[in-house]
């Protein structure tokens, strides 16, 4: 058997295979290692023009009965926190709901419907449609850059203070330079965590999602992620949503070819419900992976703009992960299967499993201790987790990594076989 394998890893394809693999976990370290030393921002906090500001806070909503009344009355109590120079206000766009989430909607706040010819077209309609909307009610006195739309999930909770912040986000000065933003995106965090799932949810947007987020800011721009996506109506109105599986990063994309600035902030948050089951959870990621695919026509015009060229790694790599993870995935299977060969014919630990063992958990500590120091410090209710706690989370996370390796694999059969049809994430009542 053993001679057998032997043989096998001999095969000039399986060779390649692996080289490809060899290159991936190489660009895999630098990254999680230059993820690793990217310190949060520890800028303070930024002061709110006194100029009068306009708010919307949009949240889609298709069937979220279960939700939809209490997130309204959590949203609607902390607009009324917010300074005297902000107005705030509150839109539920329902894409004709089969439960009673519109009954309900309606009878607590201003609430509209999408209309009937585009109705489960996806989240870009649906925002599209409030955009629509609010150009006929917004304050004719401002101008399009000092009303702000912020798109909140039918789970989503933000606090009054962290709106402020975002709202002070989007005009800073760096090095005396004034650079005015058109989008804000916060952080987000888990609000439900109670099984391995969901803590592996929470560590990935606490740690890596926002280190990646605030590296990509260094890089000079920040990513929109849907929940907790802040823009102005004049981006809005210019850009506009498409009906992609991943309407935010397309969003992303043509905010970024029409010239527009964005950042991401992790001192503002926005909460979310963790996905509690497995196959839903599952669902949702390959509706993640078959919507950056999608993307994948923006990236020609992307290559003639002048952003920089570690910009252009970064989205590339994002956008066709799916794509080239279908031959890192093959390649890490075969590398695991070589490993095992190893152990079994050395008859104990050989040099090479030792030496990746070491660099996993090395990398596994890294990532568990900035995450401990971030929920330490912001917004959790309850006690911080302490450093075991975190460290548990991080394995929670790679092994959830493991468990849906062929993700990739079925976000490309959904690609070619044409089935995008939107598969939204369920809500549950806490």
């Amino acid at each position: 058997m053993l001679q057998l394998l032997n043989q096998l890893f001999t095969n000039s394809f399986v060779q390649i295979i692996l080289a490809i693999t060899f290159v991936f976990y190489l660009y895999y370290l630098i990254i999680i290692i230059l993820l690793g030393m990217t310190p949060s921002t520890k800028t303070p906090k930024p002061l709110l023009s006194s100029d009068k500001r306009e708010l919307w806070l949009v949240v889609p909503a298709l069937n979220e009965e279960s939700v939809i009344e209490q997130t309204i009355q959590q949203l609607t109590a902390e607009l009324k926190k917010l300074p005297p120079q902000v107005t705030g206000k509150l839109l539920i766009v329902d894409d004709h709901s089969t439960d009673a989430t519109y009954q309900l909607a309606t009878s607590l706040t201003r609430t509209i419907q999408t209309s009937q010819t585009m109705m489960h077209s996806g989240k870009g309609e649906v925002l599209n449609t409030a955009v629509a909307y609010i150009r006929t009610q917004r304050d004719p006195a401002l101008t399009d850059r000092n009303v702000i739309i912020g798109v909140i999930d039918a789970d989503g909770q933000i606090s009054a203070e962290d709106l402020e912040h975002v709202l002070a986000s989007f005009t800073r000065v760096r090095k005396l330079d004034q650079l005015d933003y058109d989008m804000v995106q916060t952080a987000v965090r888990m609000k439900k965590v109670s099984n391995g799932l969901q803590r592996a949810q929470d560590f990935e947007f606490s740690e890596l999602n926002r280190k990646q987020q605030l590296f990509r800011n260094f890089l000079g721009f920040g990513i929109a992620s849907g929940n907790g996506q802040f823009v102005t109506l004049h981006l809005a109105k210019q850009v506009g949503w498409g009906n992609g599986l991943l309407e935010d990063l397309e969003f992303s994309l043509r905010t970024w070819l029409a010239g527009y600035k964005t950042c991401y902030t992790d001192q503002a948050v926005v909460y979310q419900e963790a996905v509690k089951h497995f196959i839903p959870y599952v669902r949702q990621r390959i509706r993640w992976c078959a919507g950056g695919l999608q993307c994948a026509r923006y990236l020609p015009r992307l290559y003639q703009t002048a952003i920089s060229p570690l910009q252009k790694i970064d989205l590339t790599v994002t956008i066709l992960f799916p794509l080239l993870f279908t031959f890192v995935a093959l390649g890490n299977l075969l590398a695991l299967v070589l490993q095992i060969v190893a152990l079994i014919d050395a008859g104990g630990v050989t040099i090479s499993f030792g030496a990746i063992f070491g660099i996993w958990l090395v990398i596994a500590l890294l990532m568990a201790r900035g995450y401990q120091g971030y929920t330490a410090k912001h917004w959790l209710k309850k006690a911080a987790p302490n450093f075991l706690s975190a460290f548990i989370s991080a394995l929670w996370f790679q092994w959830y990594c493991l468990a849906t390796a062929l993700i990739p694999w079925v976000a490309l059969f959904k690609i070619i076989t044409k089935k995008t049809a939107w598969v939204k994430t369920v809500h549950h009542k806490e």
